[in-house]
């Protein structure tokens, strides 16, 4: 009787090579969406990428040259290595209206032999005197930020930009008044250079 509930046992159960086969079209399915999933994700990443540094090179190959005088201000962190917070005159230029956080700002730059300062800073987009250029910022906690205020320098040069009376950016401004940073000067060194590190020259 044991051998009979036995041969029945063997013939009910399907062979192993045909579990394999019937398995075989699951796991290859979970398989090729797992990998469709990973090159969405990473086609994600590259576009954002490229999304924050195409406007960016534009900007920088195309946008006027401006110099400005810059202070330093909190130039390491030992989590992020080595960078330069920059504060700028054109930042605290008051606006001739009520303005809360958030809100757009124009400044228009006016130069003032080397350097480039600010005449006036507005909501509403303003007319340019003859040589003047526009400056586009957010209005945060009192300040006026152009996306400027922060660049990342060579390895043991942050405290050196600490120890600087102040140091000089040239910025690229296009003409919708979006600014970069091209350059960061320290009396006559070059610590930093867009083109370097963008474009590779």
């Amino acid at each position: 009787m044991n051998s009979k509930l036995e041969t029945a046992t063997e013939t009910d159960s399907p062979p192993m090579a045909m579990v394999q086969t019937q398995l075989e079209p699951l796991v290859s399915t979970a398989y090729k969406q797992k990998r469709l999933w990973f090159c969405c994700a990473v086609a994600l990443q590259i576009t954002l990428m490229l999304g924050s540094a195409v406007p960016a090179a534009v900007t920088l190959s195309s946008g006027k040259i401006v110099r400005l005088k810059t202070t330093p201000v909190d130039p390491y962190d030992m989590f992020r290595g080595d960078y330069v917070r920059l504060g700028y005159e054109m930042s605290t230029t008051p606006v001739n209206s009520a303005v809360a956080d958030d809100d757009l700002i124009y400044v228009t730059l006016w130069q003032d032999g080397e350097y480039w300062r600010p005449r006036l800073a507005s909501r509403i987009k303003p007319k340019l005197k003859a040589g003047e250029i526009l400056l586009k910022g957010k209005y945060r906690h009192s300040r006026i930020l152009f996306g400027i205020e922060q660049v990342f320098v060579p390895e043991k040069t942050g405290r050196t930009a600490e120890a600087s009376k102040y140091l000089t950016v040239d910025a690229a401004v296009d003409t919708d008044g979006n600014a970069r940073i091209n350059k960061v000067l320290n009396a006559d060194t070059t610590i930093y250079d867009a083109n370097k590190v963008i474009f590779g020259n």
